[in-house]
């Protein structure tokens, strides 16, 4: 289960945006934490508990993929 089940307000800080795809099956809260896994190189991922994942930033807005493929959509994350 994710650790947000509604976006989340926060403060612009960030320097940059990207925009990168997402991995398969989970929804990309706004505000929350935007990781990079090394067993599904190449999409971001939610954070949580996993010796897997590298924090690259938080999600920039609000994304569902639920039920979808890895790369389906895309999703901005403020680094």
């Amino acid at each position: 289960m994710a650790a947000l089940t509604k976006e989340r307000p926060q403060k612009h800080f960030f320097a940059k945006k990207l925009l990168l795809k997402m991995g398969a099956d989970f929804k990309a809260w706004k505000g929350g934490i935007a990781c990079f896994d090394s067993s599904a190189p190449g999409y971001v991922v939610q954070g949580q508990a996993s010796t897997t994942l590298t924090r690259i930033g938080v999600f920039a807005e609000t994304v569902d993929n639920t039920g979808g493929a890895a790369g389906a959509l895309e999703v901005n994350v403020e680094l």
